[in-house]
This record gives structure tokens, C-alpha cells and sequence, in this order.
């Protein structure tokens, strides 16, 4: 038996007298894609289809069709509390809201003359205590988002109907517009830590609205409430983590996950540093020994030959000088005199590569000479 969510007759089990489990799926065909109610009896795996919404616009291509897409999620959830479904803890999707059918003894599903526990999306939530609709008054409310949703305190003034938010809890990562799960620790440590910094900052609790996390509170002091002290920031340990924190959904906060990685940084074994850089530097250029003992030798053998003529002329033992055995007697108005000569001086060089070169210079030397008149 299948009926569309907007028709007329609710969408009941096709045994009304079995115990039943029902969940909202989604669905793609050639055709058209939509949402679908599966339920399957106690004790049995074969699922059978008992409602479905009208087709959908997928992917949606504007604001228009996102909305058309909770809409009938929301349709279809408020038909099967209607009917008689019980609401049960939802699946990982944000849409797969899942209920419980229980036996009858009447043929026809007894309608509650109540709102259900747990209110569909977009249903008003229960009413306000009687007397506080003239204080102050606060509630935890559910931000949902696709990369971050957290919770959030929203105060209402007396009287208003639009709340303001006033403290919020740390973000929850990835959860892809799914709703808080209770069965996740992370979920009930930052509602918890919410809760008691709004309770902290003096407010009272007075009941729970339509979900199990919609805490409320009633401002206690005549005026207006103050800001609420921080939300107490409870770590946990990575290692504390469930089985499945880097599974589909990671749940780690931004902190947990930066000390991680820190942790984690691969560090180099010791003596690889140094290893690198003596392989990465340069060998020095080697010399020629040989060639470097040839120059160092024949620029001492010129120096010292340039040494000798140079002491021998002043000393008068070369050929023509007054002091050597064959030379020409001077006159007797012959005078020794002191001459500016150019000559050429060797010195050494090393140039970029580090050889030795010999190069000349010329410098003006004085030498005496005999000269007669």
C-alpha cells in the first residue's frame, strides 16, 4: 500500500496488527528523484514502500528547490506521526527520520489528541510554560550546516517570539546537516557544557522543548540577564576518541586535530642532516704538485741569479768592473758614480684556480758606475 505524502489517506502499515519499523529514504530514478517511507515488520528484513512524497528537482539549482526538498521530508514525517508512528532516534541523514508502529486493537490508527513527543521539521515546538511568557526566557537550539553546526542559546524577551542568540557551543565538524546525535559523546559534552554556563550565569532550567537537546531556561532576576560566562571548553584526548573518528564523519575539533598533526611530523633520523650536507658540498680543486714545486723553484733560481749579478756589480767582480783581475785600469781622474736604471724585478702571483705564476715588473734601481773624464 503506497500513498503519496499529501494524500488523503495516512500512511499506516500494510498489518496494522505487527509491530513495524519505518525510516524516510531517498531515492533517484530515470525519471524523477523523491523521498520514500520503507518499513519492515519485527523479526524481518523485507522492506516494503508505504509512502512517498511527489517528485523532486535533483540537484536542486536554487534557493527554491532546496527548500522544496525539506518541505517534503517534512511533509512526510509529519503524515506518519499522524498516523500513529512513534518517533524514534534518527539515521545518519539528515532526512532518515525513523519511527516505530506498535499493534492496535482498532482498525483504524488512533490519532494522538496531543503533539507528539518529538515534533517533524518545521513543526511549531511545544508551548512555554504557564507564567513565563512575561519573563525571560532561553533555549538551546540546534545550528545545523554542512562543514559546522553547533549548539546555540537563544534568550527571548518577554513576549517575543524571535530569539537572539546570546552563547553557542564549539563547532562539530562534517556533519552535513545531520542532527545532534545523543549517542555521541562530543554531542553530549558541548550540550552539557552549554547548559551549565547558561545555568552558571543565572538562569534556571524549566523543562525541554520538542528535541531531547532543546534545554530550557527561565532568567531568575528581576532585570534583564546579563551575558552568560564562556562555555567551559572540555578537551578530550585524541587517543579517548571513538573507533570511528576518521571515518565518514570526523568529530575532532580544531584543536585535537592541529595538535595531531604536530605530533605527527615526520622528523629526519639522526646524522641524516649531516650526511646531506657533506654530499652536497663542493671538493676543493687539486693543484698539480708537481707544477707548483717546477714554479716555486724557477722563480727562487731567478731571484737568486738576479741577487748575485746584482752584488757582483756593486762589488766590481763582473767583467769591466774595477775590481776584477783582467779589467782596464782606471785614469787617474776616473770617479765612481751612483746611475738610475730601469730593470725588470720577478714576483709571484696565484690566480683564481690557485696556481703560482711568475710575472715581471719594471723598477728604477740605482747602480754605480766608473766614469772618467
Amino acid at each position: 500500500m503506497k500513498h503519496d505524502s499529501d494524500g488523503a489517506e495516512a500512511p499506516g502499515p500494510p498489518d496494522r496488527g505487527r509491530s513495524w519499523t519505518a525510516e524516510i529514504e531517498w531515492r533517484e530514478a530515470d525519471d524523477a528523484a523523491r523521498f520514500v517511507v520503507v518499513a519492515a515488520p519485527a523479526g524481518s528484513r523485507r522492506a516494503v514502500a508505504i509512502a512517498t512524497s511527489p517528485p523532486l528537482a535533483w540537484p536542486p539549482s536554487d534557493s527554491a528547490s532546496v527548500q522544496a526538498l525539506g518541505d517534503a521530508a517534512a511533509a512526510l514525517q509529519s503524515a506518519l506521526v499522524g498516523a500513529g508512528w512513534t518517533p524514534l532516534a534518527p539515521g545518519r541523514a539528515w532526512y532518515a527520520k525513523r519511527f516505530a508502529w506498535e499493534p492496535v486493537a482498532v482498525a483504524e490508527p488512533v490519532r494522538p489528541s496531543s503533539p507528539p513527543a518529538v515534533h517533524p521539521l518545521f513543526a511549531p515546538g511545544p508551548g512555554w510554560p504557564e507564567g513565563t511568557a512575561d519573563r525571560w526566557r532561553c533555549e538551546i537550539d540546534w545550528n545545523a550546516g554542512w562543514s559546522r553546526s553547533r549548539f546555540r542559546a537563544l534568550t527571548y524577551a518577554p513576549g517575543a517570539r524571535r530569539g537572539r542568540e546570546i552563547k553557542a557551543s564549539r563547532w562539530l565538524r562534517w556533519l552535513l546537516m545531520a542532527e545532534p546525535d545523543p549517542s555521541q559523546d562530543e554531542h553530549r559534552r558541548e550540550l552539557e557544557s552549554l547548559a551549565a554556563a547558561l545555568t552558571e550565569g543565572g538562569w534556571e532550567p524549566i523543562g525541554t522543548g520538542a528535541d531531547w537537546y532543546a534545554t530550557r531556561f527561565c532568567w531568575a532576576g528581576d532585570g534583564p540577564p546579563g551575558d552568560a560566562p564562556p562555555v567551559p571548553r572540555v578537551e578530550a584526548s585524541v587517543r579517548d576518541q571513538p573507533s570511528d573518528t576518521y571515518g565518514p564523519v570526523v568529530s575532532q575539533s580544531e584543536e585535537d586535530l592541529e595538535r595531531l598533526l604536530r605530533n605527527s611530523t615526520p622528523t629526519p633520523r639522526p646524522g641524516y642532516v649531516h650526511e646531506l650536507e657533506r654530499s652536497l658540498r663542493l671538493r676543493p680543486h687539486r693543484r698539480p704538485a708537481r707544477r707548483l714545486r717546477l714554479a716555486i723553484a724557477a722563480s727562487g733560481l731567478a731571484a737568486g741569479l738576479a741577487a748575485v749579478v746584482l752584488v757582483a756589480a756593486v762589488v766590481g767582480l763582473l767583467p769591466g768592473s774595477s775590481g776584477s783581475p783582467g779589467g782596464v785600469q782606471a785614469k787617474p781622474r776616473c770617479q765612481q758614480v751612483v746611475v738610475k736604471r730601469r730593470i725588470r724585478q720577478p714576483y709571484f702571483v696565484t690566480d683564481r684556480q690557485g696556481n703560482v705564476q711568475v710575472r715581471y715588473r719594471t723598477i728604477v734601481a740605482p747602480r754605480p758606475v766608473k766614469r772618467c773624464r
